[in-house]
């Protein structure tokens, strides 16, 4: 299964995370999207109480939209993947990203 990782503080989520999610969805490029809010966003300060930002997101999960609980306290995007990928190994995963990520990528670790 081809799975789409959005991974950002969510603060709040919007019409353009939704639109980035289904966008993906319809058009066949990934069969679904995990979203995984951060807990610690190196680079963000004072993000709202992570579990108030995860019921925000969960008002938009379908059966295309997936909303993680587990994976939101990693300091780090290749973390993420990392454990994914070794507890999931049949799966394919894609990560997805806004604009203000993409546009810092070089700062990123690893």
């Amino acid at each position: 299964m081809k799975i789409g990782v959005f991974v950002g503080s969510f603060d709040p989520v919007h019409n353009g995370h939704v639109a980035i999610m289904n966008y993906l969805v319809d058009r066949g490029i990934v069969d679904k999207v995990l979203v995984i809010p951060t807990g610690n966003y190196w680079e963000k300060q004072n993000l709202t109480q992570i579990s108030k930002r995860i019921k925000m997101l969960e008002l938009i999960k379908n059966d295309k939209i997936m909303i993680d609980k587990e994976h939101n306290d990693y300091q780090y995007i290749y973390q993420i993947l990392e454990e994914l990928e070794k507890n999931n190994k049949e799966n394919i995963y894609y990560l997805v990203m806004g604009y203000d990520n993409y546009k810092n990528i070089n700062l990123w670790k690893n």
